[in-house]
């Protein structure tokens, strides 16, 4: 995982107040994480890999695109067990948040002529998506509740605060569309 010292340093906050996905670049190559933290890291407890949380963000890695030096060729193997996609290949990414607790993310590959997502999931704001704050929002106003519940996160100059991801889903456009008129 590129990036290892930031999420050393911020994993305790990602996970605390609730971030859901960290974007970051720099190593030419794209490459998306299972849910993982190593919070419980310590020198005495000797877990050093990262370890399956439902708590933590998602890693994504979007460094492919732009570059002038080539891309990371020995980036894709081994690729390690939190690493859910990695791939060495010029691509870009898209967002769309479809609403309050759902969005959809994909990245494509540019270099295979291919007008077809490579990657994709859909995120749920695990923070905006519970019972209690649903109630909340729905005594609010419908203006402010627009606003309300989504905080990007990035690392290149800021934080953005996002959705749980649900992997192991089709990722048919029906079924993504099934899945977000159910909220």
């Amino acid at each position: 995982m590129e990036g290892e010292s930031m999420r050393a340093v911020f994993e305790k906050w990602f996970v605390r107040y609730k971030v859901d996905v960290v974007f970051a670049g720099h190593v030419h190559a794209y490459e998306r994480s299972y849910r993982v933290s190593n919070i419980h890291y310590n020198v005495s407890s000797g877990d050093r890999y990262p370890a399956a949380d439902e708590s933590a963000p998602v890693y994504i890695t979007v460094g492919d695109g732009g570059n002038q030096e080539g891309l990371a060729g020995r980036f894709r193997d081994p690729q390690p067990q939190y690493s859910a996609f990695r791939e060495a290949s010029y691509g870009h990414s898209t967002l769309e948040i479809k609403n309050r607790t759902h969005a959809i993310y994909h990245w494509n590959r540019n270099d295979d002529g291919k007008k077809v997502p490579i990657d994709s999931f859909v995120l749920h704001n695990q923070y905006w998506g519970r019972n209690l704050r649903r109630k909340k929002i729905e005594e609010a106003s419908s203006d402010e509740c627009c606003w309300l519940g989504f905080k990007l996160l990035t690392i290149f100059q800021e934080l953005q605060k996002l959705f749980q991801v649900t992997d192991n889903i089709s990722r048919t456009p029906e079924a993504i569309s099934r899945c977000i008129r159910q909220d």
